[in-house]
């Protein structure tokens, strides 16, 4: 097996990336509903936002307080100048 998997890509201006724990998609208790509402905040939110990971996480957990840790990394992509 190969232990080097590097992937490359060029992302369409505007894009935005999102990493995330598992803790954010699993707070609902069901992982469908979880997967559900980030979709739902990532098509809202265009990553413009003063701190867009903290508008998604709020939005996907609706007051539900965490049962594990969370993290959000949003990364938008910019035209090149």
């Amino acid at each position: 097996a190969d232990e080097n998997n590097t992937v490359t890509f060029a992302p369409a201006p505007g894009s935005v990336l999102a990493f995330f724990t598992d803790g954010l998609t699993e707070a609902t208790r069901d992982l469908d509903e979880g997967m559900q509402r980030l979709h739902a905040a990532l098509a809202e939110h265009d990553g413009a936002s003063e701190n867009p990971a903290r508008a998604i996480v709020d939005q996907v957990l609706r007051r539900l307080p965490a049962s594990d840790d969370i993290a959000v990394l949003i990364m938008k992509f910019r035209p090149s100048e």
